[in-house]
C-alpha cells in the first residue's frame, strides 16, 4: 500500500504553444487527452488545478522515475501562466 500522497494546487495555465484555455476545466481535458495527466479543475475560486500523486512503486528510485516522467510530460507542453 502507498505510504502517502502528494497534492499540488496550481493556477491553471492560460495556454500553451498555439492554444488558449478558457478555464481550468478546458485545461484538465487537454492534459488528460494529450498527456494522460489527470487533474481536478477548480473554477469556483479562480482557475486552479489540483494534482494528486500516489505511487505504488517498489522503492524510492522507482517513485522518483515516475515523478520525473510526469514532470517531463508537463514540461514539453510549454504551458503559459
Amino acid at each position: 500500500m502507498p505510504n502517502g500522497t502528494y497534492f499540488l494546487y496550481a493556477a491553471a495555465p492560460r495556454g500553451c504553444e498555439g492554444r488558449a484555455f478558457a478555464d481550468a476545466e478546458e485545461v484538465s481535458q487537454f492534459l488528460i487527452t494529450e498527456q494522460s495527466v489527470c487533474c481536478v479543475p477548480w473554477d469556483d475560486a479562480g482557475a486552479f488545478l489540483r494534482f494528486s500523486v500516489t505511487y505504488l512503486a517498489p522503492d524510492e528510485a522507482a517513485e522518483d522515475a515516475l515523478m520525473a516522467e510526469t514532470v517531463e510530460r508537463l514540461g514539453r507542453l510549454r504551458l503559459k501562466f
